[in-house]
């Protein structure tokens, strides 16, 4: 929250494609047993509205989806009906008014029983002839439908008023390898081996639809000469009626067949309008979706277990790795397991301060005491008798050298021993700092330097601290 109680708000925008990834990801259908259609779709979602909302849409989309497949030959279907019945409303149109013209300007005489039935036969024949005809002109409409690239992939309007049920099957096992081949596409490609399969069952079928249109058509002109030879034969019996009369008629006729044709389109219309209407839905929502009361992720307890874990195991770790990677000897066992050395005593790091670092006091048990006591007795039991030097050395400066060596000798002399400590550092003596001892003072640095001049008794000083204690320093 910003200063002035404005409030900023971030906002990532995502492409559709990543934001369905990312919802397919959280999305799961499974099905509630073996033996059911029913299925359960769960979503996985921050916002516990939009999740149901999200699934409430899919079904409808579903849903949606699957009644365009189904709906699509009627959809083709309706368009090519409605094309027909504009052109028959057109035609019927045009003979009406014509019959109303011819009435207005001619008398029309009364037939006799003779012409009255060459007539009727005539108009008979003249329907059949008519209904022929718009079975030819629908299986040549279907025929160039079907030879159109343009209509390659797309179903053949099949409901149109085809009396020939054989190309009506043929037809409908087409559209339906059209419709399951488009529904493979959505989730697939053309390189799909399925989908190429179908491709050949579908030309397979094409070639068939092409042959039976051909036949059928065929059968229909065969018809169409026929029924051209029987109604001549009554059209010469009326040849003698009154001109006026046979034209009235005439056109009565053409008249009557297209309104019988309208009416039959407008009534197929109404047919595939209801299939239209009555297509039912794929899927329904058994129950309604319901979100969780509590989050399903993440998972608490297992959170907290993994944190109990890791702090175990990371201690643990950089305990073991320590170890295994450290290269000072830091304790006893270190030595002992690299070197076969005796160990006389272990010693604890002093960091004392002020002047002097002498730790061991007479008649005194602190642990300092203790440890230079032990110290000394192991060194006096290792000692023979004609051993009286003993050299303290190290791997560099500052390990203690000077410090162990001065309290040694002073816990020595408390014994009543006499000792001399020879401090051998020439850059850096320690035993001054140890003795707090004056760098100014004469040492063995001034025996080395002249030794034919300077005597090395008179550089010895006695130790204020014991009389059985002399020191020579650096």
């Amino acid at each position: 929250e910003l200063e002035g109680g404005e409030i900023e708000l971030v906002a990532h925008v995502h492409t559709p494609t990543s934001t369905a990834e990312a919802y397919g990801k959280e999305l799961s259908v499974t099905p509630s047993s073996k033996t059911t259609t029913i299925a359960k779709v769960s979503l996985r979602n921050t916002v516990r509205r939009r999740g149901v909302d999200f699934i409430n849409r899919l079904v409808s989309f579903y849903n949606q989806d699957a009644n365009d497949e189904k709906n699509e030959v009627a959809q083709k279907t309706a368009e090519f009906i409605e094309e027909r019945i504009g052109i028959i409303n057109g035609e019927l149109g045009t003979t009406e008014s014509e019959l109303a013209a011819f009435k207005q300007r001619s008398g029309l005489t009364n037939l006799t029983s003779d012409a009255q039935m060459a007539l009727q036969e005539s108009s008979r024949y003249e329907q059949q002839r008519t209904e022929n005809a718009t079975q030819i002109n629908l299986v040549q409409y279907l025929r160039n439908y079907i030879d159109d690239p343009a209509n390659m992939d797309e179903v053949i309007p099949a409901n149109v008023g085809l009396r020939d049920q054989n190309l009506t099957s043929v037809i409908d096992q087409y559209n339906t390898m059209i419709i399951e081949r488009k529904r493979l596409l959505r989730t697939s490609s053309d390189s799909n081996p399925a989908i190429i399969n179908m491709n050949a069952g579908i030309e397979a079928m094409r070639r068939n639809v092409r042959t039976t249109v051909n036949s059928v058509l065929r059968g229909l002109q065969i018809a169409k000469a026929d029924i051209d030879r029987q109604a001549s034969k009554f059209e010469s019996r009326i040849s003698d009626a009154p001109r006026q009369e046979k034209e009235f008629m005439t056109i009565s006729r053409q008249q009557e067949i297209k309104a019988t044709l309208y009416v039959m389109l407008l009534q197929k219309r109404e047919e595939n309008a209801i299939t239209l209407a009555a297509t039912a839905n794929n899927g329904r929502i058994i129950e309604e979706p319901l979100a969780d009361e509590r989050p399903v992720a993440p998972k608490r307890m297992v959170f907290m277990l993994a944190a109990l874990i890791l702090g175990l195991a990371i201690p643990v770790g950089i305990v073991y790795l320590h170890d295994l990677l450290k290269y000072k000897i830091e304790n006893r066992e270190d030595v002992e397991a690299i070197t076969g050395v005796a160990i006389l005593a272990e010693l604890p790091l002093v960091k004392k301060t002020g002047e002097g670092s002498i730790v061991v006091r007479e008649n005194k048990n602190d642990l300092m005491e203790e440890m230079f006591r032990g110290l000394r007795t192991n060194l006096l039991f290792m000692l023979g008798k004609d051993e009286r030097v003993i050299l303290f050395s190290s791997t560099q400066p500052g390990e203690g050298k000077s410090f162990v060596a001065g309290n040694l000798a002073v816990s020595l002399a408390y014994l009543g021993k006499r000792v001399v400590v020879v401090g051998m550092d020439i850059r850096k003596p320690g035993l001054n700092k140890v003795f707090n001892i004056s760098r100014k003072m004469e040492g063995i640095t001034n025996y080395l330097s002249d030794p034919d001049h300077v005597e090395l008794f008179d550089m010895v000083q006695r130790s204020d601290i014991s009389p059985n204690l002399d020191i020579l320093p650096g």
